[in-house]
């Protein structure tokens, strides 16, 4: 599946120039449940996806997906290139081990 688009941002606030590029690939990273039931374009303009030029990511609204509370379910990883070199203390904190 072809990425719809890459994002470079700031690693952390004190050093903005480390920047990471992080490539978004909406079938992994849902960003919002009612995502599966609109079209992209209308999701980007209703949620602020994209909004006057700028990304909004809000990591609060990522969800686990299905493997994260059943070993019987099957699970589609992020690519590397979606993977964050910094913790992220937000969105859904219950998962199963």
């Amino acid at each position: 599946m072809d990425s719809p688009g890459s994002n470079l941002y700031p690693a952390n606030n004190d050093s903005p120039a480390r920047e990471k590029l992080l490539s978004l690939r909406l079938a992994l990273l849902r960003l919002h449940k009612t995502l599966l039931n609109m079209e992209r374009r209308e999701y980007e303009r209703e949620h602020g996806y994209v909004k006057h030029g700028e990304l909004v990511l809000d990591f609060n609204r990522l969800e686990n997906p299905p493997c994260a509370y059943t070993p019987y379910s099957t699970c589609p990883l992020p690519p590397p290139g979606n993977r964050l070199p910094i913790p992220l203390p937000a969105g859904e904190q219950r998962y199963h081990k």
